[in-house]
């Protein structure tokens, strides 16, 4: 945590009570761990959580940032607002892309975008600040902390039309954020995976090697 906090993260995450993700802690030890950092904003991450133990959840975190990254309802985040004061962040994912480009038409694709971006309209409406763009794996359950890319033709498409500021998850790493940020050029990115030395441990090398190609790649025209 605080190496990100260093390197210059924008927002440092943890995983909240999921039960499919070897990365997931308990509320108490989110707090802790958030607690480190100085400047980042502190995000707390959900999987469909039940709407009275989430409200239990953040008041015991106090994040800045609440991120739903199932298939949260809408209402989810209404309700959230009425006693949430910080900010709402949701994803939307998309298949990974060896999956799409073998099994999906041009009009398929379309579609996915269609609804990405509806969706995106319908959790704006309800409060959400930011998007996630993240990629599904339907066979092992998870929604994110996959590895896997997305399609990012659709990606950069879902950015272009999107009401909300985009972030760019799935398979982001040091290799090919170069590629990532000219091919969809999202708000910003966010890394589980591709920052690791093993599950739930980051690698302070990758951390810093990337938040240092982060900048130099800013400051190109």
């Amino acid at each position: 945590m605080r190496v990100a906090d260093d390197a210059g993260a924008d927002f440092i995450g943890v995983v909240v009570e999921v039960s499919v993700s070897r990365r997931s802690v308990s509320a108490e030890a989110a707090r802790e761990l958030l607690g480190v950092t100085r400047r980042a904003k502190r995000s707390a991450l959900f999987l469909d959580p039940l709407s009275d133990r989430l409200r239990e959840l953040v008041e015991i975190i106090d994040p800045d940032v609440v991120h739903l990254t199932g298939e949260e309802q809408p209402r989810m985040l209404e309700n959230l607002r009425k006693y949430f004061g910080g900010k709402l962040f949701k994803s939307i994912h998309l298949p990974p892309a060896e999956e799409q480009s073998q099994t999906a038409s041009t009009e398929a694709k379309s579609s996915l975008i269609k609804k990405a971006v509806e969706l995106i309209e319908t959790y704006a409406g309800a409060g959400a600040d930011m998007v996630v763009l993240d990629t599904r794996d339907v066979s092992r359950g998870l929604y994110g902390g996959t590895g896997k890319v997305s399609n990012w033709d659709a990606a950069a498409a879902i950015v272009e039309a999107s009401p909300l500021p985009v972030l760019l998850a799935g398979g982001i790493s040091v290799d090919n954020i170069e590629q990532a940020m000219r091919a969809v050029r999202p708000y910003g990115f966010d890394l589980a995976s591709g920052l690791e030395r093993k599950v739930g441990e980051k690698d302070p090398e990758l951390v810093r090697a990337f938040m240092d190609k982060v900048r130099k790649l800013g400051r190109q025209p």
